[in-house]
């Protein structure tokens, strides 16, 4: 149990210090704790913990719940068409180039690189919702395309 408060600990510690670092790089403050946690976890070795994939799933079922209260049904009705290719080249890009560049260059098997792609497709929507809300853009029609995708 006190290694489970200890690792808990550090990655709060960890979002703290991805929180200055972006303040002071000028990036979003979800690029930064990406990046930071990604390194953090593999050097840490938190790979194959549940723990760390129950925290995960919660912090995506967090995101998504957020993401879907800033979106009201009208404003979505209102620019669907826009929504819906931003959303799409949002999600299949990263996802296209991860894919390739996984299975092309590394030489990871098929379905290893699809998932690569899948987990990057999707944290790239999580990195364009939390920089609309850094960037005060949620109340702007191009905030609302942008949460809405």
């Amino acid at each position: 149990m006190d290694n489970l408060w200890l690792a808990a600990a550090g990655w709060v510690g960890l979002a703290t210090l991805g929180s200055l670092l972006a303040g002071w790089l000028g990036v979003p403050v979800a690029l930064a704790d990406l990046a930071l946690g990604a390194a953090a976890g593999n050097l840490m070795g938190f790979q194959d913990q549940q723990w760390m994939a129950f925290v995960a799933g919660l912090g995506s079922i967090g995101l998504t719940f957020l993401a879907g209260a800033e979106v009201t049904p009208d404003v979505l009705r209102a620019n669907l068409r826009a929504s819906l290719a931003i959303g799409a080249a949002s999600f299949f890009t990263p996802f296209a180039v991860v894919w390739a560049v996984s299975a092309l260059l590394l030489g990871w098997a098929t379905p290893a690189a699809q998932m690569a792609g899948i987990v990057l497709g999707e944290t790239s929507v999580a990195i364009v919702y939390m920089t609309t809300l850094e960037a005060g853009l949620a109340g702007q029609r191009v905030g609302a395309v942008l949460l809405g995708a």
